[in-house]
């Protein structure tokens, strides 16, 4: 019986009528030659039908075998960085229909400066060789509170003078409350800002205030002003199930002249789940309409305009240089939340997860925990290992596990694995035709 390359360890796509395949942490190789299609259709199928070619699949996996590498972790791998979240408040001025931050008054809490304090100087004993940490401020709503953030800003940054170290600044924003001395403070204190929106105006129908009225021309304003005190920022879009013509959010985003990058929906299991959950019918028309997201960002490159979509660009410079994931993000491993009450997450996505909950500023991390539900390696499971996009993924989102329901991972997956095959044929696409790839991780 002939011996064939696993499908885990390939995927084959089409460019202009040309074959390809990617071999997971290596390369992008065009198939050239009959014999070699013959022999990837009996990789698929998983047996040798062809009389000539079961003369020579045995030799042409041999090959293969002989040149592929499959990248192993190193044991030596240090972190060289690490964040500290900070959820500011769990209320917002805001009720977006997708997400889990309540919205009612009574059930507002917020953070205090000694618990900052203490979660500060837990960050510096844990990661004593990072030289310049990074102090995020999340929410709910982070500029609720633009007084205390300015105070938490002080205090964070002379406990870290006092360790002869460094700290930059992030924050997550609707955008709505920003006015022209938060923006001073932002640009003096070199932060970068992450403002939320989802598109055109139709696109941001499930962003609105507490009263139900649209969020949309506000936060327009407010990107104009960030933009014109040349402040450091990006947008965020997070794209959910019921909202179609994607595309046309792509191109909103390109005529703001802005850096942008777009998400899909976490499942949840706080929020209706029509607003989070990708059904296999959704999926199906996702696919054309990220194709159609693909190929108008191929052609404003090809067309030698700027792109600012850092979703795609990052893509393409992951597969330029090689880059290799073996876990899915830095949930508890360089990085960690602390919500208002003073309890250690690994992320903001588990803080709907109690028993994730790896420690507090009272009695510090638990390390077993923060093992526990750290982001892990792909290579802890079997789905993920015998996955052609395993090094590219990393193995995907833990609070995505923690919902046990397999329909959301499998929908999970086929997106992502969806993203990365229209990533590969663009990148080859442009390097086929020549157009220079400069992008940057």
């Amino acid at each position: 019986m002939n011996q064939l390359l696993s499908p885990s360890n390939f995927v084959r796509f089409t460019v202009d009528q040309h074959e390809y395949v990617y071999f997971p942490g290596n390369s992008i190789q065009q198939l050239t030659n009959r014999t070699i299609e013959a022999y990837f259709d009996a990789c698929e199928m998983g047996v040798v039908n062809d009389n000539i070619l079961s003369e020579k699949a045995d030799e042409i996996t041999s090959a293969l075998n002989g040149r592929l590498v499959f990248p192993v972790m190193n044991s030596d791998f240090k972190q060289n960085n690490a964040m500290l979240t900070i959820n500011t408040t769990n209320g917002c001025n805001m009720a977006c229909k997708y997400c889990f931050a309540p919205t009612s008054k009574s059930e507002i809490r917020s953070i205090s400066i000694e618990t900052i304090v203490k979660a500060t100087n837990d960050l510096l004993k844990n990661y004593p060789q990072v030289e310049c940490y990074t102090i995020y401020f999340f929410g709910g709503e982070p500029l609720m509170r633009k007084k205390f953030i300015k105070e938490a800003v002080d205090v964070i940054k002379g406990i870290v003078k006092r360790q002869s170290k460094k700290v930059k600044f992030i924050m997550t924003t609707n955008g709505t409350l920003l006015e022209q001395s938060i923006i001073e403070f932002l640009k003096r204190e070199e932060f970068h800002v992450v403002l939320s929106i989802d598109g055109n105006a139709q696109h941001n129908i499930n962003r609105v205030f507490r009263n139900g009225k649209e969020s949309f021309s506000s936060v327009i304003a407010k990107i104009k002003l960030l933009k014109e005190n040349n402040v450091s920022m990006h947008i965020r879009a997070t794209f959910n199930p019921q909202m179609e013509n994607l595309i046309d959010a792509v191109k909103f985003f390109e005529s703001l002249d802005v850096v942008y990058d777009y998400e899909f929906t976490l499942g949840s299991n706080t929020n209706d789940v029509q607003y989070t959950r990708f059904s296999k019918d959704r999926l199906l028309s996702l696919n054309s309409e990220i194709e159609s997201i693909t190929n108008y960002l191929i052609n404003k490159i090809e067309h030698g305009e700027k792109i600012n979509c850092s979703s795609f660009s990052q893509k393409l410079a992951f597969i330029k240089n090689n880059v290799i994931r073996f876990f899915g993000c830095e949930a508890g491993r360089n990085a960690m939340i602390v919500d208002e009450c003073g309890n250690y997450y690994p992320c903001q996505n588990m803080l709907s997860f109690i028993e994730t909950r790896m420690g507090d500023t009272i009695s510090g991390i638990n390390y077993n925990l923060r093992d526990k539900y750290k982001s892990q390696l792909f290579s802890e499971y079997q789905k993920c290992t015998n996955c052609w996009a395993r090094y590219l993924c990393g193995g995907g989102c833990q609070a995505e596990r923690l919902m046990d329901d397999s329909n959301i991972e499998t929908a999970v997956c086929e997106l992502i694995k969806m993203e990365w095959l229209y990533a590969l044929k663009a990148y080859t696409k442009l390097m086929k035709f020549g157009k220079s790839i400069n992008v940057t991780i």
